[in-house]
C-alpha cells in the first residue's frame, strides 16, 4: 500500500482547529486502504459531523472528538513503525561456505561426550 503516512502523520500534529482535525480524518476516511485507518478516521468524523458547522459545541462532544483524534494519530505512528520494522529486517541468504564445513565446524565446538 502506497498511502503517504509521513504526509498524514505530519498533517495531524498540526492540526489544532476541530475543523482541519475533521478534514483529515474525512481525507484519510476516503483514502485509506487500511481497515484500522478508516475505522479511527470514522470514529473522528462520527464524534464530530453534529457540530462542525455550529459555531459553539459542548464540551464533552469536543473531548470525545479529541481523545478519537489521539486514536486515530496512535493508529497511523502504528502502521508507520510497522512500515519501518519491516523494512529493517535483513535478508538471510544462503551459508557462503559449504554446509560439510559449516557441521565440522560446529563438531569441534561441541562438550565431549561423556561415555
Amino acid at each position: 500500500m502506497t498511502e503517504p503516512l509521513k504526509d498524514w502523520i505530519a498533517l495531524a500534529s498540526v492540526a489544532q482547529s476541530y475543523r482541519r482535525k475533521f478534514d483529515l480524518a474525512r481525507y484519510i476516511h476516503s483514502r485509506s486502504q487500511r481497515p484500522a485507518l478508516t475505522a479511527a478516521a470514522e470514529r473522528v468524523l462520527d464524534s464530530l459531523v453534529e457540530v462542525i458547522d455550529t459555531p459553539i459545541a459542548e464540551a464533552s462532544t469536543l473531548r470525545k472528538a479529541r481523545e478519537a483524534f489521539m486514536v486515530l494519530r496512535k493508529v497511523m505512528n502504528a502502521h508507520i513503525r510497522a512500515e519501518i520494522a519491516q523494512a529493517a529486517v535483513p535478508v538471510i541468504g544462503p551459508p557462503r561456505a559449504p554446509i560439510s564445513r559449516i557441521i565440522v565446524s560446529a563438531r569441534r565446538h561441541q562438550l565431549p561426550s561423556s561415555r
